[in-house]
């Protein structure tokens, strides 16, 4: 079995349909060093950003672009100071925004049970090994 074989076989739908990730297409980081899609994806769709993301869309007279303009603007000038993207999400869960609290990064639950009750299998040096 090759490796692309084992990836469509056993590993995409172990991460999709196992783990409830989905597969999207690849992604080009901008200038910013932000995935802009991705960002914007996460504010207005995660459960603790949905409410405060439409909130500030109405301050921006539902502009989504400036709105994610204005917050990359942000993160990249508050980002600025720490020494990499990690330290700084670490001290910056969260960031506010003309007022409005947008949650930068945070943990599900669900997703840290799925993570535990899927860890009897690991990939290492491109070979699956079952506990």
């Amino acid at each position: 079995m090759n490796e692309l074989n084992l990836q469509d076989k056993f590993l995409m739908p172990f991460f999709k349909d196992g783990m409830g990730y989905r597969e999207v297409k690849a992604n080009t980081v901008t200038s910013s060093l932000i995935i802009e899609e991705d960002l914007e994806e996460f504010i207005s769709q995660t459960e603790l950003n949905r409410k405060p993301y439409e909130a500030l869309l109405k301050k921006y007279n539902g502009d989504k672009h400036q709105l994610l303009k204005d917050l990359i603007e942000l993160i990249q000038e508050r980002s600025g100071s720490s020494r990499n993207m990690a330290l700084f999400i670490n001290a910056n869960k969260s960031i506010t925004l003309q007022g409005v609290k947008l949650n930068l990064f945070y943990t599900s639950v669900e997703s840290t049970v799925k993570c535990r009750i899927k860890s009897n299998i690991t990939i290492q040096n491109n070979s699956i090994l079952e506990d």
